[in-house]
């Protein structure tokens, strides 16, 4: 007890007194009661209940949490850390961070710890509540949950406790983990116009077509209104370069304006992008953001002899080499030898007939013109 002792307590004052209890090392893990009781001289003026619960030590840690921006990042090393980034390189409004949580096992015994589950949370504006499994770890393992969280729209210039927890058990069934809170600042510049939605009408085109609708939504999320706003559109494929000047929007609000976009001949299918920058002014340097859409053509007609050609071109690509079976046709053996075929006389056909009958009759003829020559001379 520390004092162990208290010579003088006037009336209404106080006194706090410091209990400091040794836990063996082979103690029991568990709840445990005693009580404290203040005598004066020998003799006892007050008890009160003390409550001890003997736990296990937490030997599940955060080793360090990486923050990583659209522009810069920093590494939490404990508890209470504010981070650090360049000037004007603060995450903002709509940008996405990219959260990395390293835990290890510190045990120096072999004992595992399970069900491991790491939360990142901010209760107020930014609204995260985000949880991640991660791996069991042996002793002295480590192991890094990545969370990637937006930072909305419309929160305000300022800085955010994130809280980051982790918990786990061990194979006995004891719980551990701890929990840190980590300050994270949300700069918002004067000047900040986001592209949050574009739509094109139709949806799709065939080349035929000569003109499309854009829809874009612009978000101001910077802090001055914007009166002198400049979109653009562009494809230089597609011949676009489209622009809209003056566009005014308050801090805080969005606006959306529509194109109407004028196309040079589409000669094939395919995806066409199209580029869109938003600008605070009509200086090119005063661009805040960027997005691409893609614009899709899905058919295009050929001409006769386009497809003519393709179809040939078609054919040729299917003809397919064939080695014929050897076979009798006609008056020809087809040679299976390499060598020359050979001929032969079908006694069979009809032509062998015609000549057969054509030579009897020649003969004939011959013989009556001989006998019809040998009488004359007779006579």
């Amino acid at each position: 007890l520390t004092p162990d002792s208290i010579s003088n307590l006037a009336i209404g004052d106080d006194q706090i007194v410091t209990v400091d209890v040794e836990v063996p090392d082979d103690q029991e893990l568990g709840d445990y009661s005693g009580n404290i009781t203040i005598y004066e001289g020998n003799t006892p003026r007050a008890t009160a209940d003390l409550d001890l619960t003997v736990e296990l030590g937490n030997h599940l840690v955060i080793k360090k949490v990486r923050f990583t921006g659209e522009r810069d990042s920093d590494t939490a090393k404990k508890d209470d850390d504010e981070l650090k980034w360049d000037d004007d390189e603060e995450p903002r409004p709509g940008e996405t961070i990219t959260i990395e949580v390293e835990v290890e096992n510190d045990f120096e015994d072999n004992i595992e710890i399970e069900d491991i589950e790491i939360e990142v949370r901010n209760d107020n504006d930014l609204d995260w509540d985000e949880d991640e499994s991660v791996s069991d770890l042996d002793d002295g393992e480590e192991d890094t949950a990545t969370f990637e969280l937006e930072i909305d729209q419309d929160v305000d210039d300022d800085t955010y406790d994130i809280e980051i927890e982790v918990t786990g058990e061990d194979e006995d069934g004891n719980t551990h983990g701890e929990t840190w809170t980590i300050e994270l600042e949300v700069k918002k510049l004067d000047d900040d116009l986001r592209i949050t939605d574009t739509r094109l009408i139709p949806s799709s085109l065939t080349c035929e077509d000569k003109n499309v609708r854009l829809e874009i939504t612009i978000d101001n999320v910077g802090e001055d209104d914007q009166s002198r706003a400049v979109l653009l559109a562009e494809n230089s494929q597609l011949g676009i370069e489209e622009i809209i000047r003056s566009i005014e929007v308050d801090e805080g609000e969005d606006v959306t304006r529509t194109m109407l976009l004028s196309l040079d001949e589409l000669e094939a299918a395919g995806s066409y992008p199209i580029l869109i920058s938003v600008f605070t002014s009509g200086d090119k340097d005063d661009l805040t953001d960027v997005a691409t859409v893609q614009l899709p053509v899905i058919s295009c007609d050929t001409t006769d002899d386009e497809a003519e050609e393709e179809e040939e071109e078609g054919e040729e690509e299917d003809i397919e080499v064939v080695t014929p079976t050897p076979t009798v046709t006609g008056s020809f053996v087809a040679s299976t030898s390499g060598e020359p075929s050979k001929q032969f006389i079908d006694t069979t056909s009809d032509l062998y007939m015609g000549l057969l009958i054509g030579i009897v009759v020649l003969l004939a003829v011959l013989v009556v013109v001989a006998a019809t020559a040998v009488f004359g001379k007779k006579r």
